[in-house]
């Protein structure tokens, strides 16, 4: 998968995060897996091993699972899950969205810590030739902030426009 392929699929998994169709186990700011649960129950659930490098929050490998989960098998129940996956859009994002779930403001909120904490890592001459810190890196630094920035299939809003919108409409009572 190129950048803007990892941008979409994030894009989309943080849409479904916005829903709560995001079940952490674990910490949710480093959680051993999540699982995406979008379809029927009878679907084959989208489990995603994620794995910290140290201190380092697991999300930043969200990446990396969904690529091996969607390339362990050709089997279509999860090729049709993905699809499901790609076509995610927060509920009522064009007209009245609800409040983020815990998972997305948890990723979302992450992301300056996060880019500090890998700066830190970088004086290390040891994780600075670490290819997964360079995952990392690209994960908060750019692929973060390029899936917040897409915009919202149906929409004219982007991911953090809505964020902001939800939140002036809290604070005015809504």
């Amino acid at each position: 998968m190129d950048d803007q392929d990892h941008d979409n699929v994030l894009h989309r998994l943080l849409c479904a995060a916005w829903d709560g169709k995001v079940a952490v186990a674990g910490d949710m700011n480093s959680p051993d897996h999540i699982t995406v649960e979008i379809g029927s129950r009878d679907s084959v659930p989208m489990r995603l091993g994620l794995t910290p490098l140290g201190a380092l929050s697991s999300w930043a490998t969200v990446l990396q699972a969904y690529e091996q989960w969607i390339l362990a098998d050709d089997n279509p129940s999860r090729r049709g899950l993905a699809s499901r996956l790609m076509s995610t859009v927060p509920s009522d994002a064009d007209r009245s969205p609800r409040q983020p779930a815990a998972a997305f403001a948890a990723i979302v909120d992450l992301a300056s810590p996060e880019l500090l904490k890998i700066k830190q890592a970088e004086q290390s001459k040891v994780l600075a030739r670490d290819p997964q810190l360079a995952v990392l890196r690209d994960f908060w630094g750019r692929a973060l902030p390029a899936a917040l920035h897409r915009q919202i299939s149906g929409t004219s809003k982007n991911l953090l426009e809505l964020r902001e919108q939800v939140d002036v409409a809290h604070e005015l009572g809504g």
